[in-house]
């Protein structure tokens, strides 16, 4: 495994800054993340429930 993966998931970008799990490389640093809602069409019906607001 990379090192540089240790607290992020690897292979996944996030660019929303406002987001506790969001590093300043544009990882994503939660253990795991839920994409949703299961009904989406395209990427623009999609989000991810794993957002939480940094404060």
């Amino acid at each position: 495994m990379d090192s540089k993966c240790n607290s992020k998931i690897c292979g996944i970008k996030c660019e929303v800054s406002n987001c506790r799990y969001h590093t300043e490389d544009n990882c994503c640093a939660a253990g795991s993340i839920k994409v949703g809602p299961m009904s989406a069409q395209n990427s623009n019906d999609t989000a991810c429930d794993t957002f939480e607001k940094k404060f």
